[in-house]
């Protein structure tokens, strides 16, 4: 078999009502910019992926944007696009070599709406860059978490905390523990 990409297979099998679903769908419109993109994962571990997507189906270079060395078979890109039609393809990437390898998916095209909400992430790089790793593992760190428990404590619905405590967690406190 070739080294070249489009020569290499990719196992791209069709979603089921049991697994996760490629998004965006074929034809989707999608509501918030940018779109989450999601595909069903190759067999392969530490398998990592490289996007593209392009408002023309032939992916050219000046249209295309290209996202490489994704880790999981998830993807939220961290810059916002027009509205518009788009179309989405992914592989395997290759780090070593900096390129695929194997062939690209099967094109899937999707709409962006001129209301979409405008949601992009940070990267994942810059997400993790100078993350705490003390205590509790959450999104805080012990500086914020303070200024957290004060917030609750003048306010116990802040960000619908007595919500999610009352709806999410305090069931569960009530539960045996699952074996």
């Amino acid at each position: 078999m070739s080294n070249r990409p489009e020569n290499n297979y990719l196992d791209e099998p069709k979603a089921g009502r049991l697994n996760i679903q490629y998004a965006p769908a074929a034809g989707a419109s999608v509501i918030e910019n940018p779109p989450r993109f999601m595909w069903l994962p190759v067999v392969e571990d530490e398998a990592c992926y490289v996007l593209k997507v392009s408002a023309s189906k032939d992916f050219p270079d000046a249209d295309t944007q290209i996202f490489t060395d994704i880790p999981l078979n998830f993807f939220t890109p961290d810059i916002l696009f027009d509205a518009g039609e788009y179309y989405w393809t992914y592989a395997v990437w290759d780090a070593a070599t900096n390129a695929p390898q194997t062939r690209w998916s099967q094109v899937r095209g999707f709409t962006i709406e001129a209301d979409a909400v405008e949601a992009p992430l940070v990267s994942r790089k810059q997400r993790y860059q100078g993350i705490a790793t003390s205590h509790p593992r959450l999104w805080l760190s012990p500086q914020t978490l303070d200024a957290f428990r004060s917030s609750l404590t003048e306010n116990p619905d802040h960000c619908s905390w007595e919500t999610f405590f009352e709806k999410s967690v305090k069931p569960w406190l009530e539960r045996p523990v699952m074996d």
